[in-house]
Protein backbone atom coordinates (compact mmCIF):
# COMPACT_ATOMS: atom_id res chain seq x y z
CA UNK A 1 0.00 0.00 0.00
CA UNK A 2 1.29 3.43 -0.93
CA UNK A 3 1.78 5.95 1.82
CA UNK A 4 2.30 9.68 1.65
CA UNK A 5 5.56 10.28 3.57
CA UNK A 6 6.16 12.80 6.30
CA UNK A 7 7.87 16.08 5.54
CA UNK A 8 11.03 17.19 7.32
CA UNK A 9 11.45 20.35 9.37
CA UNK A 10 13.98 21.86 7.01
CA UNK A 11 11.42 21.78 4.26
CA UNK A 12 8.75 23.27 6.52
CA UNK A 13 10.97 26.27 7.23
CA UNK A 14 11.59 26.73 3.53
CA UNK A 15 7.91 26.46 2.77
CA UNK A 16 7.04 29.06 5.35
CA UNK A 17 9.70 31.47 4.19
CA UNK A 18 9.19 31.16 0.46
CA UNK A 19 5.98 29.51 -0.70
CA UNK A 20 3.32 30.40 1.82
CA UNK A 21 3.38 34.20 1.35
CA UNK A 22 3.07 33.67 -2.39
CA UNK A 23 0.25 31.16 -2.00
CA UNK A 24 -1.64 33.58 0.21
CA UNK A 25 -1.57 36.30 -2.44
CA UNK A 26 -1.39 34.38 -5.70
CA UNK A 27 -4.16 31.84 -5.64
CA UNK A 28 -6.89 33.92 -3.96
CA UNK A 29 -9.37 33.64 -6.81
CA UNK A 30 -11.98 36.03 -8.16
CA UNK A 31 -14.23 33.05 -8.83
CA UNK A 32 -15.92 32.50 -5.46
CA UNK A 33 -19.49 33.47 -4.66
CA UNK A 34 -18.39 36.54 -2.67
CA UNK A 35 -17.03 37.97 -5.92
CA UNK A 36 -20.60 38.52 -7.14
CA UNK A 37 -21.28 41.21 -4.55
CA UNK A 38 -17.98 42.92 -5.37
CA UNK A 39 -19.12 43.67 -8.91
CA UNK A 40 -20.08 47.34 -9.03
CA UNK A 41 -23.03 48.48 -11.16
CA UNK A 42 -20.65 49.92 -13.70
CA UNK A 43 -18.61 46.73 -13.72
CA UNK A 44 -21.60 44.49 -14.26
CA UNK A 45 -23.08 46.74 -16.90
CA UNK A 46 -19.74 46.87 -18.70
CA UNK A 47 -20.10 43.16 -19.24
CA UNK A 48 -23.42 43.52 -21.01
CA UNK A 49 -25.43 45.72 -23.33
CA UNK A 50 -28.83 44.53 -22.18
CA UNK A 51 -30.57 43.48 -19.03
CA UNK A 52 -32.00 40.13 -18.02
CA UNK A 53 -34.38 40.35 -15.08
CA UNK A 54 -33.88 38.11 -12.07
CA UNK A 55 -36.70 35.64 -12.05
CA UNK A 56 -36.52 31.93 -11.27
CA UNK A 57 -33.34 29.98 -10.47
CA UNK A 58 -33.46 28.66 -14.04
CA UNK A 59 -33.78 32.06 -15.66
CA UNK A 60 -30.21 32.01 -16.94
CA UNK A 61 -30.88 28.88 -18.95
CA UNK A 62 -33.02 30.84 -21.39
CA UNK A 63 -32.04 34.44 -20.75
CA UNK A 64 -30.91 36.02 -23.99
CA UNK A 65 -31.77 33.04 -26.15
CA UNK A 66 -34.05 33.88 -29.06
CA UNK A 67 -34.52 37.49 -27.95
CA UNK A 68 -32.55 40.04 -29.92
CA UNK A 69 -33.40 42.76 -27.41
CA UNK A 70 -32.49 40.77 -24.31
CA UNK A 71 -29.81 42.11 -22.05
CA UNK A 72 -27.49 39.97 -19.95
CA UNK A 73 -26.49 41.24 -16.51
CA UNK A 74 -23.43 39.29 -15.36
CA UNK A 75 -24.45 39.62 -11.70
CA UNK A 76 -27.78 38.00 -12.48
CA UNK A 77 -26.15 35.17 -14.40
CA UNK A 78 -23.72 34.44 -11.59
CA UNK A 79 -26.44 34.47 -8.95
CA UNK A 80 -28.33 31.73 -10.76
CA UNK A 81 -25.32 29.42 -10.60
CA UNK A 82 -25.07 27.36 -7.43
CA UNK A 83 -21.67 27.62 -5.70
CA UNK A 84 -19.61 24.43 -5.87
CA UNK A 85 -17.41 22.75 -3.26
CA UNK A 86 -14.95 25.66 -3.38
CA UNK A 87 -17.78 28.21 -3.17
CA UNK A 88 -17.11 29.15 -6.78
CA UNK A 89 -19.75 30.09 -9.31
CA UNK A 90 -19.73 29.42 -13.04
CA UNK A 91 -21.54 31.65 -15.55
CA UNK A 92 -24.08 30.01 -17.81
CA UNK A 93 -22.80 31.14 -21.18
CA UNK A 94 -25.48 32.45 -23.53
CA UNK A 95 -24.94 33.89 -26.99
CA UNK A 96 -25.94 37.34 -25.76
CA UNK A 97 -23.48 37.20 -22.89
CA UNK A 98 -20.60 36.12 -25.10
CA UNK A 99 -21.31 38.53 -27.97
CA UNK A 100 -21.89 41.55 -25.73
CA UNK A 101 -18.81 40.82 -23.63
CA UNK A 102 -16.52 40.45 -26.63
CA UNK A 103 -17.82 43.71 -28.10
CA UNK A 104 -17.13 45.53 -24.86
CA UNK A 105 -13.74 43.83 -24.44
CA UNK A 106 -12.76 45.31 -27.80
CA UNK A 107 -14.04 48.70 -26.69
CA UNK A 108 -12.00 48.66 -23.48
CA UNK A 109 -8.86 47.61 -25.35
CA UNK A 110 -9.33 50.35 -27.96
CA UNK A 111 -10.50 53.23 -25.79
CA UNK A 112 -9.50 52.59 -22.18
CA UNK A 113 -6.17 50.79 -21.95
CA UNK A 114 -2.99 52.85 -22.22
CA UNK A 115 -0.83 52.31 -25.28
CA UNK A 116 2.03 51.07 -23.13
CA UNK A 117 -0.11 48.31 -21.65
CA UNK A 118 -1.29 47.07 -25.03
CA UNK A 119 1.89 47.50 -27.09
CA UNK A 120 2.42 43.76 -27.46
CA UNK A 121 -1.23 43.17 -28.28
CA UNK A 122 -1.19 45.85 -30.99
CA UNK A 123 1.87 44.27 -32.55
CA UNK A 124 0.24 40.83 -32.48
CA UNK A 125 -2.97 42.20 -34.01
CA UNK A 126 -0.90 43.38 -36.96
CA UNK A 127 1.20 40.21 -37.39
CA UNK A 128 -1.38 37.51 -36.61
CA UNK A 129 -4.85 39.14 -36.58
CA UNK A 130 -6.83 35.98 -37.33
CA UNK A 131 -5.50 34.31 -34.19
CA UNK A 132 -5.34 37.26 -31.79
CA UNK A 133 -8.73 38.70 -32.75
CA UNK A 134 -10.57 35.38 -32.85
CA UNK A 135 -13.66 34.90 -30.71
CA UNK A 136 -12.20 31.73 -29.19
CA UNK A 137 -9.03 33.50 -28.07
CA UNK A 138 -10.80 36.47 -26.47
CA UNK A 139 -13.33 34.20 -24.80
CA UNK A 140 -10.57 32.51 -22.80
CA UNK A 141 -9.75 35.82 -21.11
CA UNK A 142 -13.38 36.63 -20.42
CA UNK A 143 -13.89 33.21 -18.84
CA UNK A 144 -10.83 33.62 -16.66
CA UNK A 145 -12.32 36.81 -15.19
CA UNK A 146 -15.97 35.67 -14.98
CA UNK A 147 -16.87 37.95 -17.90
CA UNK A 148 -15.80 41.06 -15.99
CA UNK A 149 -14.63 42.99 -19.02
CA UNK A 150 -12.11 45.46 -17.56
CA UNK A 151 -9.80 42.90 -15.87
CA UNK A 152 -10.28 40.54 -18.82
CA UNK A 153 -9.05 43.25 -21.21
CA UNK A 154 -6.07 44.01 -18.96
CA UNK A 155 -5.13 40.32 -18.79
CA UNK A 156 -5.54 40.01 -22.57
CA UNK A 157 -3.13 42.91 -23.17
CA UNK A 158 -0.57 41.97 -20.52
CA UNK A 159 -0.61 38.36 -21.71
CA UNK A 160 0.61 39.43 -25.14
CA UNK A 161 3.36 41.60 -23.73
CA UNK A 162 4.71 38.62 -21.80
CA UNK A 163 4.10 36.07 -24.57
CA UNK A 164 6.23 38.12 -26.96
CA UNK A 165 8.88 38.67 -24.28
CA UNK A 166 9.13 34.92 -23.58
CA UNK A 167 8.93 33.50 -27.10
CA UNK A 168 9.82 36.34 -29.48
CA UNK A 169 7.52 37.93 -32.03
CA UNK A 170 7.61 35.17 -34.65
CA UNK A 171 6.98 32.20 -32.34
CA UNK A 172 4.54 34.10 -30.13
CA UNK A 173 2.26 34.79 -33.07
CA UNK A 174 1.80 31.13 -33.93
CA UNK A 175 -1.54 29.81 -32.59
CA UNK A 176 0.14 26.78 -31.02
CA UNK A 177 3.16 27.07 -28.72
CA UNK A 178 4.57 23.75 -29.88
CA UNK A 179 7.34 21.61 -28.45
CA UNK A 180 9.07 21.41 -31.82
CA UNK A 181 9.12 25.17 -32.31
CA UNK A 182 8.42 27.62 -29.48
CA UNK A 183 9.71 25.18 -26.82
CA UNK A 184 12.52 23.56 -28.79
CA UNK A 185 15.16 25.00 -26.43
CA UNK A 186 13.30 24.16 -23.22
CA UNK A 187 13.46 20.37 -23.17
CA UNK A 188 15.34 20.25 -19.86
CA UNK A 189 12.82 22.46 -18.08
CA UNK A 190 9.94 20.41 -19.45
CA UNK A 191 11.50 17.06 -18.60
CA UNK A 192 12.13 17.73 -14.91
CA UNK A 193 8.41 17.46 -14.26
CA UNK A 194 8.01 20.34 -11.82
CA UNK A 195 4.49 20.90 -13.18
CA UNK A 196 2.58 18.15 -14.96
CA UNK A 197 -0.87 18.00 -16.49
CA UNK A 198 -2.65 14.81 -15.42
CA UNK A 199 -3.88 14.20 -18.93
CA UNK A 200 -7.24 12.54 -19.49
CA UNK A 201 -8.58 13.01 -15.95
CA UNK A 202 -10.38 15.84 -14.14
CA UNK A 203 -12.06 16.50 -10.83
CA UNK A 204 -15.79 15.90 -10.50
CA UNK A 205 -16.61 19.29 -12.06
CA UNK A 206 -14.37 18.90 -15.07
CA UNK A 207 -11.44 20.96 -13.83
CA UNK A 208 -8.03 20.07 -15.21
CA UNK A 209 -5.60 18.67 -12.64
CA UNK A 210 -2.08 20.09 -12.36
CA UNK A 211 0.45 18.02 -10.39
CA UNK A 212 3.23 20.12 -8.83
CA UNK A 213 6.25 18.51 -7.17
CA UNK A 214 8.81 21.10 -5.94
CA UNK A 215 11.34 18.33 -5.30
CA UNK A 216 11.84 18.11 -9.08
CA UNK A 217 13.19 21.65 -9.33
CA UNK A 218 16.89 21.81 -10.22
CA UNK A 219 18.12 25.22 -11.35
CA UNK A 220 21.35 23.71 -12.72
CA UNK A 221 19.38 22.20 -15.61
CA UNK A 222 17.51 25.24 -16.95
CA UNK A 223 17.22 29.01 -16.77
CA UNK A 224 14.35 30.72 -14.99
CA UNK A 225 12.97 31.97 -18.30
CA UNK A 226 13.07 28.44 -19.69
CA UNK A 227 11.09 27.08 -16.75
CA UNK A 228 8.51 29.86 -17.13
CA UNK A 229 8.10 28.91 -20.80
CA UNK A 230 7.65 25.30 -19.73
CA UNK A 231 4.95 26.35 -17.26
CA UNK A 232 3.22 28.34 -19.99
CA UNK A 233 3.25 25.29 -22.22
CA UNK A 234 1.73 23.00 -19.59
CA UNK A 235 -0.95 25.54 -18.71
CA UNK A 236 -1.89 26.06 -22.35
CA UNK A 237 -2.12 22.29 -22.81
CA UNK A 238 -4.66 22.22 -19.98
CA UNK A 239 -6.60 25.09 -21.54
CA UNK A 240 -7.13 23.09 -24.73
CA UNK A 241 -10.14 21.79 -22.81
CA UNK A 242 -13.07 24.21 -23.01
CA UNK A 243 -14.36 22.84 -19.71
CA UNK A 244 -11.06 23.72 -18.06
CA UNK A 245 -11.40 27.26 -19.41
CA UNK A 246 -14.89 27.52 -17.92
CA UNK A 247 -14.40 25.70 -14.62
CA UNK A 248 -10.71 26.28 -13.94
CA UNK A 249 -7.70 24.24 -12.85
CA UNK A 250 -6.95 22.42 -9.61
CA UNK A 251 -3.33 22.56 -8.44
CA UNK A 252 -2.17 19.52 -6.48
CA UNK A 253 1.05 20.52 -4.72
CA UNK A 254 2.73 17.36 -3.47
CA UNK A 255 5.47 17.94 -0.90
CA UNK A 256 5.88 14.32 0.14
CA UNK A 257 9.21 13.96 -1.63
CA UNK A 258 10.83 16.32 0.89
CA UNK A 259 12.25 18.94 -1.49
CA UNK A 260 15.46 20.51 -0.26
CA UNK A 261 15.44 24.11 0.88
CA UNK A 262 17.85 24.94 -1.94
CA UNK A 263 15.25 24.22 -4.63
CA UNK A 264 13.11 27.18 -3.63
CA UNK A 265 14.02 29.95 -6.04
CA UNK A 266 12.13 33.07 -4.98
CA UNK A 267 12.50 34.93 -8.31
CA UNK A 268 11.34 31.87 -10.25
CA UNK A 269 8.33 31.33 -7.99
CA UNK A 270 7.41 35.01 -8.39
CA UNK A 271 7.67 34.74 -12.18
CA UNK A 272 5.46 31.66 -12.24
CA UNK A 273 3.00 33.27 -9.83
CA UNK A 274 2.72 36.36 -12.04
CA UNK A 275 1.91 34.26 -15.09
CA UNK A 276 -0.74 32.21 -13.32
CA UNK A 277 -2.37 35.11 -11.49
CA UNK A 278 -2.34 37.92 -14.02
CA UNK A 279 -1.37 36.74 -17.50
CA UNK A 280 -2.38 33.26 -18.66
CA UNK A 281 -6.18 33.10 -19.15
CA UNK A 282 -6.94 30.54 -16.48
CA UNK A 283 -9.01 30.28 -13.33
CA UNK A 284 -7.33 28.81 -10.27
CA UNK A 285 -10.10 26.58 -8.96
CA UNK A 286 -8.19 25.37 -5.92
CA UNK A 287 -4.75 24.55 -4.61
CA UNK A 288 -4.25 21.49 -2.44
CA UNK A 289 -1.04 21.40 -0.41
CA UNK A 290 -0.20 17.97 1.04
CA UNK A 291 1.02 16.22 3.10
CA UNK A 292 1.69 18.73 5.86
CA UNK A 293 2.45 18.13 9.55
CA UNK A 294 -0.50 18.67 11.87
CA UNK A 295 0.92 21.78 13.58
CA UNK A 296 1.67 23.44 10.27
CA UNK A 297 -1.78 22.54 8.89
CA UNK A 298 -3.52 24.08 11.90
CA UNK A 299 -1.39 27.23 11.73
CA UNK A 300 -1.96 27.84 8.05
CA UNK A 301 -5.67 27.14 8.28
CA UNK A 302 -5.93 29.77 11.03
CA UNK A 303 -4.11 32.25 8.82
CA UNK A 304 -6.53 31.47 5.98
CA UNK A 305 -9.53 32.39 8.11
CA UNK A 306 -7.94 35.65 9.15
CA UNK A 307 -7.24 36.64 5.55
CA UNK A 308 -10.76 36.00 4.25
CA UNK A 309 -13.14 33.71 2.43
CA UNK A 310 -11.50 33.66 -1.00
CA UNK A 311 -8.25 32.24 0.29
CA UNK A 312 -10.08 29.96 2.71
CA UNK A 313 -12.09 28.42 -0.12
CA UNK A 314 -9.19 28.16 -2.55
CA UNK A 315 -6.23 26.94 -0.50
CA UNK A 316 -6.62 23.51 1.10
CA UNK A 317 -3.89 22.32 3.45
CA UNK A 318 -4.11 18.64 4.35
CA UNK A 319 -2.10 16.53 6.76
CA UNK A 320 -2.54 13.33 8.71
CA UNK A 321 -2.49 9.77 7.48
CA UNK A 322 -2.50 8.71 3.86
CA UNK A 323 -6.11 7.56 4.16
CA UNK A 324 -7.18 10.86 5.70
CA UNK A 325 -5.57 12.84 2.91
CA UNK A 326 -7.18 10.72 0.21
CA UNK A 327 -10.54 10.96 1.96
CA UNK A 328 -10.28 14.76 2.15
CA UNK A 329 -9.41 15.01 -1.53
CA UNK A 330 -12.23 12.62 -2.42
CA UNK A 331 -14.78 14.79 -0.62
CA UNK A 332 -13.64 17.74 -2.71
CA UNK A 333 -14.05 15.88 -5.97
CA UNK A 334 -10.47 14.64 -6.47
CA UNK A 335 -10.91 10.89 -6.21
CA UNK A 336 -8.33 8.10 -6.22
CA UNK A 337 -9.38 7.38 -9.81
CA UNK A 338 -7.67 10.60 -10.92
CA UNK A 339 -4.68 10.69 -8.56
CA UNK A 340 -1.20 9.30 -9.33
CA UNK A 341 -0.34 5.84 -8.05
CA UNK A 342 2.52 7.22 -5.93
CA UNK A 343 -0.04 8.63 -3.47
CA UNK A 344 -2.46 5.71 -3.59
CA UNK A 345 -4.34 6.73 -6.73
CA UNK A 346 -4.96 4.81 -9.93
CA UNK A 347 -3.34 7.04 -12.56
CA UNK A 348 0.01 5.88 -13.90
CA UNK A 349 1.01 9.15 -15.54
CA UNK A 350 4.10 9.01 -17.73
CA UNK A 351 5.16 12.63 -18.24
CA UNK A 352 7.90 11.76 -20.73
CA UNK A 353 5.49 9.68 -22.82
CA UNK A 354 2.94 12.51 -22.74
CA UNK A 355 5.53 14.98 -24.03
CA UNK A 356 6.65 12.55 -26.73
CA UNK A 357 3.07 12.02 -27.88
CA UNK A 358 2.41 15.76 -28.11
CA UNK A 359 5.70 16.32 -29.93
CA UNK A 360 4.69 13.69 -32.49
CA UNK A 361 1.31 15.37 -32.93
CA UNK A 362 2.98 18.74 -33.56
CA UNK A 363 1.68 20.22 -30.32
Amino acid sequence: KNHIPKTNMKFIRGLQLVCVPLLLTTFATRSDASFISSLSPSSSSSSSTSKCEETSPNAADTCGEGNDNAVVDIKTVLKTTKPDQYNQVHPIETKDLIDASITQLDDVVSNVLDDGVKSGLKMAQQKCPEFVNSKEHKLMFLRSELFDVQPAAERYAKYWNKRIELFGEEKACKPILSLNDALQDDESALNVGFIKLLDGVTDDRGRALMWIDPANLDSTKYSRESMVRAVWYIMHAALESETAQQKGLVFLVYIGNNPALSVFDRPLISMVAESISYLIPLRAGAIHLFPTPLVFSVLLNIIKYVLGSRLRNTLKVTGGSNDKILDTLNKLGVTTDVLPIEVGGKVDHDHDAWLAKRRKEGK
